[in-house]
């Protein structure tokens, strides 16, 4: 006989009251999943999140929906059943409390759990979220005191017969004059009439220590320490460095020279701390060559050009397209047409600057660089551009670090000659370059 839950049944009231909580559960995963926007969640690699938080909404549904409809349906089906022997009303209602209180409560056990897995997923990525911004505001304080360090650099003047130097120049100057003196002066203790820039330059280096410091104790990746450390680095060496290449050169160059007290113990000597400091700490964390080498190529003039690098033993090279195709098929996106690709290597100063200025800068830009090689095939020729540090420094009277120092040197006895000047150019490209055709 078909009967009416309505009429007397009794329902247990823990069920009841299991209905209700499983509602207030369901409730509090919609509410953890409203307060973490977990519903919907975009994330760019949506394949690693794991499928359990991705459908928590569905497996919700499915639970509270699997349950209901079988606590709807028992009281239909119970009777049913043959190994159910229950008639009246009461026995109905006492068999369906029995058997959907343990649905009920794995309901219950089922969505507390997904409540608890979302709130702890939330949890783990505000923390992730907390902690890469502490990162990243402590890389920005980093990189501010590095900035700061550079400004006070650029501050320092030297005036030397009525011309006033600036930035690494200055520091150049002040200390071919003033780092040493006679030994006879020396030993009898005259007075040092001190300028300045010397407190300048003291003042600066006992910046370096604690910034070095910071960095080597930061909770940053090793990759972004040894990118810190590499600006500390360049900014060191093309600055306060030059303290230790004046100091040495002069000792080298006269005997009768003694280091004066005060440039020794207040900046020749903390300027060798702070470079072997440096040296010391970015062992720890420093790329390969080969990945500097690399990084370095990306960012000369014409880099999109560039098919393959090589790095072996202090010796580069960067092998460049042969055609518009061979390129086109190499990068697909972002890429020029034939006729811009044709139009570039057609111009005269694009070339020049690409075979000529790019090598040099690569040298200047790393020490451990010994030769560098540009082969490029274009208009038909293939270009092979091989300079080497020696070679080079021999040819122009001039080392690149003196280059590194003085911009005016650089634009006036490089860029000024090899680059602008067609006999020097030439006689450049007769000791650098060898030119064959090239039919492909």
């Amino acid at each position: 006989m078909r009967l009416n839950l309505l009429d007397g049944m009794k329902i247990d009231i823990f069920a009841a009251m299991s209905q209700i909580d499983t509602t207030r559960q369901l409730l509090a995963v919609s509410s953890v999943l409203k307060m973490n926007n977990l519903k919907p969640e975009v994330h760019s690699r949506e394949s690693e999140i794991p499928w359990i938080e991705r459908n928590v909404s569905l497996l919700s549904i499915l639970i509270v929906g699997t349950g209901s409809a079988l606590a709807i349906a028992l009281p239909y089906v119970l009777p049913l059943l043959p190994y159910f022997d229950v008639k009246t009303p009461n026995e109905i209602g006492d068999a369906f409390g029995g058997i959907s209180n343990p649905v009920v409560g794995l309901m219950g056990v089922c969505l507390t759990f997904l409540a608890f897995y979302i709130q702890y997923k939330a949890n783990m990525r505000q923390t992730n979220e907390i902690e890469a911004q502490k990162r990243e505001n402590e890389y920005k304080f980093i990189e501010e005191g590095i900035r700061d360090i550079k400004s006070d650099i650029r501050s320092l003047r030297y005036t030397k017969a009525g011309v006033t130097y600036e930035y690494a120049e200055a520091i150049w100057y002040y200390m071919t004059d003033h780092a040493a003196t006679p030994e006879s002066k020396a030993k009898k203790g005259a007075v040092e009439l001190l300028q300045p820039i010397h407190y300048q330059i003291a003042y600066v280096l006992t910046l370096f220590e604690p910034l070095i410091n910071n960095i080597d104790h930061s909770k940053l990746t090793d990759k972004e320490k040894c990118q810190l450390l590499q600006n500390v680095d360049g900014l060191f060496e093309a600055s306060l460095a030059y303290v230790l290449r004046v100091h040495d050169n002069l000792m080298a160059a006269n005997d009768n020279l003694s280091l004066s007290n005060a440039a020794k113990t207040k900046i020749v000597i903390p300027a060798k701390r702070i470079r072997q400091q440096i040296k010391d700490v970015l062992q720890e964390y420093k790329e390969s060559e080969k990945e500097l080498f690399n990084a370095a190529s990306e960012k000369i003039r014409g880099a999109q050009f560039i098919k393959t690098t090589r790095f072996v033993n202090g010796k580069g090279t960067l092998v460049f397209f042969k055609n518009y195709n061979e390129y086109f098929a190499a990068v697909k996106t972002n890429t020029l047409s034939a006729e811009e690709y044709e139009e570039y290597f057609s111009k005269e100063d694009n070339l020049h600057k690409l075979l000529i200025v790019e090598p040099v800068k690569l040298l200047m830009k790393l020490e451990f660089l010994e030769k560098i090689t540009f082969q490029l095939p274009a208009n038909q020729k293939f270009y092979n551009m091989a300079v080497d540090r020696k070679g080079l420094e021999v040819f122009m009277g001039y080392s690149l670090e003196e280059f590194k120092i003085d911009k005016d040197l650089w634009r006036d006895k490089f860029m000024g000659r090899y680059m602008y000047d067609r006999k020097d150019r030439e006689a450049y490209e007769a000791k650098f370059l060898t030119l064959t055709s090239n039919n492909v």
